[in-house]
């Protein structure tokens, strides 16, 4: 979990997102390690400030996949 904690940082750190939201079947174990995961994109994150490393879980868990699909072909074909 660690290397995907430090590629998610390497992410955050070349996009500096205002919010980054975690989902699919693996969060739905996120208490198991969600406060390491803070703490190694923190010290990761140097060149990002605090506020734009801010994570959260996915409101629609796994069931995300569909309506986003919808979404996008909503907003390019209509």
């Amino acid at each position: 979990m660690k290397e995907v904690t430090q590629k998610l940082a390497n992410l955050i750190t070349l996009f500096a997102p205002d919010l980054t939201v975690l989902g699919g079947s693996m969060m739905n174990d996120a208490d198991l390690f969600w406060e390491g995961m803070q703490t190694i994109i923190r010290q990761n994150c140097r060149l990002v400030p605090v506020e734009k490393t801010r994570l959260a879980l996915a409101s629609l868990g796994e069931d995300a996949n569909l309506p986003g699909a919808a979404r996008v072909w909503h907003y390019r074909f209509s």
